[in-house]
C-alpha cells in the first residue's frame, strides 16, 4: 500500500465502476491534467506507454484511493 493513503481522497463508484460524487469532477481534471502532463502528443503506439503507464498510476494513487 502507499503510504499516506489515509491522506487520499474517497472516490465513489456506481455499479458500473465510473466515478460519482463530491470528488468525481476533481477526479477527470486530475486525470485531464496527468494525461497533458505526461502522455507525449508525439506517441505513435499504444504499446510504448507502459513505463508512462507506471508513473501515472503511482502518482494517482498518491492523490486517490483507487484499488489495484
Amino acid at each position: 500500500m502507499v503510504s499516506g493513503q489515509d491522506k487520499c481522497k474517497e472516490l465513489e463508484r456506481n455499479e458500473f465502476g465510473q466515478p460519482i460524487g463530491d470528488n468525481s469532477v476533481k477526479y477527470a481534471s486530475f486525470l485531464g491534467c496527468m494525461i497533458k502532463e505526461f502522455v507525449p502528443y508525439t506517441l505513435d503506439e499504444w504499446s510504448d506507454i507502459d513505463e508512462v503507464k507506471d508513473r501515472m498510476w503511482s502518482c494517482l494513487q498518491l492523490t486517490y484511493k483507487v484499488e489495484d
